[in-house]
């Protein structure tokens, strides 16, 4: 067992910018330097690094611009070094060793973080970034804790989605310009819209909450673009590669071709030179035709 957890060790990889310029990027061997591939790397909108086995998170500096990453199916073991990625909406970190939810809060754009299939035993809502709109903590043993699906709702007032159910709240308790709505029929339309609106500025003082459909909006399209933008790329490496494939095919195909019909000519030749009585050998070495003369 110590034996395979060495080795394991050793196979670990980590975060460069030249792992996620192979990963990312596709630019032509020949034409690239150093200072193109950095330049392309730093106008990265969306990152996979996922099943690289990587063990660390960090040297994030590169993308510092980055909207959506993708880390599913690693080794990681603990949430850090994310604090420079301020413009970060999509965090993948499915599927890996993590124990604890920590080192999140600095990221005030996070909309989407999946963080299913880990380690974590201890719910700590608090460390969670507050406009979290779309949060998935399936396969975690947290989740089995008493009062669960509440602490997290408390602690995330945008919250549209959790573990894949939507997230169903009750209404906000009626204030006292309500009821005095309620009890004057005779109030205009244009003054009920102006106690919707007051309402609605009692909301806000609730993190983010007014503007969690646009928001909800917002990170799903961004989900929508790194989807495509995915799909893109998985087209052009599965063109790439089926031309390389058949280019190969083609190669060895002229190859065995060849092989299977030189021998034949060879056999030939030989055969008609030694069995006509006609062909005698020159003076150069070489078997010529003898013409009998009339």
């Amino acid at each position: 067992m110590a034996e395979d957890s060495l080795c394991e060790s050793k196979k670990l990889v980590y975060i460069s910018s030249s792992l996620i310029a192979k990963r990312n990027l596709q630019l032509s061997a020949d034409k690239q330097t150093p200072g193109d591939t950095a330049e392309a790397v730093a106008k990265l909108s969306t990152v996979r690094l996922d099943r690289e086995n990587i063990g660390v998170l960090g040297n994030f500096e590169c993308v510092k611009n980055v909207y959506s990453l993708y880390l599913q199916q690693n080794q990681i073991k603990k949430i850090e070094n994310l604090e420079l990625l301020h413009n970060l909406r999509f965090l993948m970190l499915a599927a890996n060793r993590i124990k604890e939810v920590e080192n999140l809060t600095s990221l005030k754009k996070l909309g989407f973080l999946d963080l299913s299939n880990n380690q974590i035993e201890q719910l700590a809502p608090g460390e969670f970034p507050k406009c979290l709109i779309i949060l998935n903590m399936t396969g975690n043993s947290c989740t089995k804790q008493e009062g669960y699906r509440e602490r997290v709702m408390e602690a995330l007032p945008a919250l549209q989605q959790l573990d894949g159910s939507s997230v169903q709240r009750t209404k906000e308790p009626h204030g006292a310009g309500e009821e005095d709505q309620d009890t004057s029929d005779s109030e205009s339309e244009e003054d009920t819209e102006e106690q919707y609106d007051s309402q609605t500025e009692k909301a806000d003082s609730l993190p983010e909450v007014s503007a969690s459909l646009g928001k909800v909006k917002e990170c799903f399209a961004e989900i929508h673009k790194a989807m495509v933008y995915r799909s893109q790329q998985r087209r052009k490496e599965t063109e790439t590669d089926h031309k390389s494939r058949m280019n190969e095919l083609e190669k060895i195909r002229n190859q065995i071709t060849e092989r299977m019909y030189e021998p034949v000519r060879t056999k030939k030749d030989c055969s008609y030179q030694e069995s006509d009585p006609k062909v005698g050998s020159s003076e150069g070495g070489t078997r010529e035709m003898k013409i009998k003369e009339p």
